[in-house]
């Protein structure tokens, strides 16, 4: 498990690095937001997955299932808002 765990960190952390790379290469607002919202929650979410297989406490185990819930719901929701703010103030 402890394998297992390591390489779905490592998975996670790549889709971190496309994330910021995504950040830096792109060049609309749009799209900057899809980068960071998309491949953000998924890296995050893998390397939650990831520690949660090398933990071994069901206590442990529920707070990161709890986490990647959490940001699930909220990644979206704060890009949903930056992107209403981007666009009302391009309308000016």
């Amino acid at each position: 498990m402890v394998l297992l765990g390591s390489i779905i960190i490592l998975i996670g952390s790549i889709f971190s690095l496309a994330s910021a790379v995504g950040l830096l290469r792109l060049k609309d607002v749009y799209l900057k937001m899809h980068a960071a919202a998309k491949s953000s929650t998924l890296a995050a979410g893998l390397v939650l997955i990831g520690v949660g297989l090398q933990t071994r406490n069901l206590t442990s185990m529920l707070e990161i299932v709890l986490l990647i819930i959490f940001i699930a719901i909220t990644n979206p929701i704060g890009t949903h808002l930056i992107a209403k703010i981007v666009h009302s103030r391009q309308e000016r």
